[in-house]
């Protein structure tokens, strides 16, 4: 019998079914936050807007803007979150132990904490994805992208239709806001275009015969390739922002030494940044390695064991017993 010293969460490379359940919740979870952050957002914000001057479109403009944005990954999140879900209830122990960062990047690409740390407590083990990225994340992004398209442009117009008086002002290029207007509508129109000459090739079973043969036609390395590169970016983007969020625990336990705040604040500052390195280099680990498997020649991830996990692993236990 093999275990683990953390918890004993698994037993013979067997996924436990609450480490099982606590992804499915972790994809409500965070679907429902995604959810309330847009409301937040759209409640305060909306008095900012109305204070600005009826004359003030290009404000009004770059409020869409950003709320249309929201609004997308909102859509992006629910609709991962569904992938994610579905996966985890019909792919067994195997498929979804040896899968997981594949999953994981899914969960990275919309801002995702808690899935990513899920991931890592899976089996300590090296695996080799059962599943093409290439394949799956272009199949599930072309989708994502197909709907998301629309909504963004149908949220950047409303949100527009309400707050500037005349239409004819929405695009008149002679404005910044007839500017952005024009950005929004042609990278909607050009984003939904994409998404449906993806959707359309990637859903046919022939396709996924392409890729499990490697005899992938010019066209599908094209898209497949396109749709690696914006998923790199946004894995850069996760290590960036993981990185600045270390450097903020940094700067908040400096500025509690400069504040003389006392032994106390200093250990939970100490706490936080230990917590949060920990989580850093999880992410770091994760999306890298989620990279290198994304531009592998053999359309497989391989993750070997991560033995800094097991040694964390090994000291939490000790720490337990004490």
């Amino acid at each position: 019998m093999t275990t683990n010293n953390f918890n004993n969460r698994y037993v013979n490379n067997t996924v436990n079914p609450s480490l099982r359940g606590w992804l499915i919740f972790a994809q409500f979870t965070g679907t429902i936050l995604s959810v309330i952050g847009l409301m937040t957002f759209i409640y305060y914000m909306k008095n900012i807007s109305n204070s600005l001057s009826s004359n003030d479109t290009t404000g009004k403009s770059l409020f869409a803007l950003i709320l249309s944005i929201l609004v997308y990954f909102v859509w992006r999140s629910i609709y991962t979150s569904w992938v994610i879900v579905r996966f985890a209830k019909n792919s067994t122990d195997e498929e979804l132990c040896a899968n997981r960062y594949i999953i994981s990047a899914l969960s990275l690409g919309v801002g995702g904490l808690f899935t990513p740390f899920l991931m890592t407590q899976f089996p300590n083990m090296t695996t080799t994805s059962t599943m093409k990225p290439r394949y799956f994340l272009s199949k599930i992004m072309g989708t994502c992208i197909l709907i998301g398209s629309p909504i963004f442009a149908i949220t950047y117009l409303l949100s527009n239709l309400f707050s500037i008086n005349r239409i004819s002002m929405l695009f008149d290029i002679s404005q910044t806001s007839g500017f952005i207007s024009v950005v929004v509508l042609v990278a909607s129109v050009l984003f939904f275009l994409f998404g449906l000459v993806t959707t359309s090739l990637f859903h046919k079973k022939e396709t996924l015969n392409e890729f499990e043969n490697h005899n992938i036609s010019p066209s599908l390395k094209v898209i497949s390739t396109i749709w690696m590169v914006i998923l790199t970016i946004e894995l850069l983007v996760v290590i960036l922002m993981a990185i600045i969020r270390l450097m903020g625990a940094f700067l908040e336990l400096f500025k509690s030494l400069e504040r003389n705040s006392g032994i106390f604040m200093f250990v939970i500052g100490l706490f936080n940044l230990m917590i949060t390195f920990s989580y850093v280099m999880m992410v770091v680990y994760v999306t890298k390695r989620t990279m290198l498997g994304l531009w592998a020649n053999d359309g497989v991830v391989v993750i070997k064991e991560y033995r800094h996990n097991t040694v964390a692993q090994k000291r939490m236990a000790a720490i337990s017993n004490i």
